[in-house]
């Protein structure tokens, strides 16, 4: 009885498509990605007045099971004799080098299991992307859908003043009155700044600057709701407030339209800068944004000034750096100046920020990773819009790694780093 109860199963599960549900699950990640729907997993207690820190802490993403559901049920179709068509192939073998040299690096200091874990899975996500298993413009629309919905969210953050209750997508607790959130002066008041569902208006800023090159990418293929997405993200982006994101995104522009061998009509770009001047003009903003592009706001500044010379310092003294995810816990050491709980943050320089945790051999092999991508991507002579969106997210991540640490320390930066090496590893 038992063994024709087995046999009936095994039968079962034979007749279920273990490959349709892997990409299911491979699509549910992207789609969820601008959702940080997560659990703690583990939070130090490093701060004596009992400040949380997300930086040090450790969680487990919606995306994760999705990605770990979809590699399983790919493997239970490989054991069944099910035919998937994947197939890992790098083009380029100095890409190959220099990704091996970096991943090499990552497990050379003892980084944690857990940040171990977390690089595995983004080589997986690598590996995943290169293999042509996911049809890429179906990538590009779920997670387009993903990122129009967190700007609306974050559109009406910004007008009511305070989250709205979407708290199981991960929209974060935040309102115009509570200490410790993102905000800027306006109009003689505090106002806050649109999150979405992400835990920064810059990450939602910097997903909106990709959700836009995204949809002019797409565009021919739907111009009406296309040009409706444009306007969407658009006003998200400015009421972030991201200067990051903002410059990020106008140097993507100019790549583009220098590099990426796309021919842009002047009439589009004349419509584009008139929206953007006329929403600036009709909200009074274009003093505000003046100054934040200026860089008017002097304690800002003087505090990423403070967290410059701890990364010099801690690179200087760590030549192997001093562990992934460690810049915050190890910052004090590096300072007389006695930081308050809400500076214990990393340097706002994802290229200091690998420097000084990853130690020089990963800061250098990094650098070496992105420089090299943007060599390949400029001299590819294959489809001239796969190549432009690659040149624009490439100057996207160059630029904004200036100006913040984002795709180093959080989830859906980094998810958006290495999606963007899975894509370019196609060429």
């Amino acid at each position: 009885m038992i063994g024709r109860c087995f046999i009936a199963i095994w039968r079962l599960v034979k007749r279920v498509s273990f490959v349709n549900l892997s990409r299911m699950c491979f699509y549910a990640f992207f789609l969820f990605l601008p959702f940080q729907v997560k659990t703690l997993l583990f939070s130090p207690e490093y701060f004596g007045s009992g400040f949380f820190s997300p930086y040090l802490s450790q969680f487990l993403y919606l995306g994760d099971l999705f990605l770990l559901i979809g590699f399983l049920f790919m493997g239970f179709a490989f054991v069944l004799g099910k035919k998937v068509e994947a197939m890992v192939r790098f083009r380029d073998p100095v890409f190959l080098l220099l990704l091996g040299l970096f991943f090499v690096t990552v497990f050379l200091p003892w980084n944690g299991l857990l940040y171990l874990l977390r690089f595995v899975e983004w080589g997986a996500l690598l590996l995943l992307l290169n293999s042509g298993f996911l049809k890429i413009v179906r990538i590009f629309e779920v997670l387009l859908f993903g990122i129009c919905v967190s700007a609306v969210i974050g559109i009406f953050q910004f007008v009511l003043g305070g989250s709205l209750g979407f708290g199981f997508l991960g929209e974060p607790l935040i309102s115009g009155s509570m200490l410790g959130v993102s905000k800027v002066s306006l109009f003689g008041d505090s106002v806050l700044r649109a999150y979405g569902t992400f835990p920064h208006p810059n990450v939602l800023a910097v997903y909106c600057v990709f959700g836009i090159f995204l949809a002019l990418y797409l565009w021919k293929g739907a111009r009406l709701i296309y040009t409706a997405v444009l306007v969407l993200l658009s006003v998200a982006l400015l009421l972030t407030f991201s200067r990051s994101a903002l410059i990020g995104g106008v140097s993507a522009g100019v790549f583009v339209y220098a590099l990426g061998g796309v021919k842009i009509k002047f009439k589009y770009l004349l419509l584009a800068l008139v929206s953007v001047l006329f929403f600036i003009v009709v909200f009074d903003l274009q003093d505000f944004f003046v100054g934040r592009l200026l860089l008017m706001d002097s304690e800002n500044v003087l505090e990423r000034e403070l967290f410059h010379k701890i990364a010099f310092a801690m690179i200087f003294d760590n030549w192997n750096g001093v562990g992934l995810g460690n810049f915050t816990a190890q910052m004090q050491n590096y300072t007389d100046i006695e930081l308050l709980p809400w500076n214990f943050q990393p340097v706002h320089n994802l290229y200091l920020l690998i420097f000084a945790e990853g130690g020089v051999l990963m800061g250098l092999s990094f650098c070496a990773l992105l420089l090299w991508s943007f060599w390949d991507i400029v001299k590819n002579k294959n489809s001239k819009s796969f190549k432009a969106l690659l040149l624009a997210f490439w100057a996207l991540i160059f630029v904004v790694g200036f100006f913040d640490h984002y795709l180093l320390t959080l989830y859906q930066g980094q998810a958006l780093l290495w999606t963007f090496f899975g894509l370019r590893s196609k060429i």
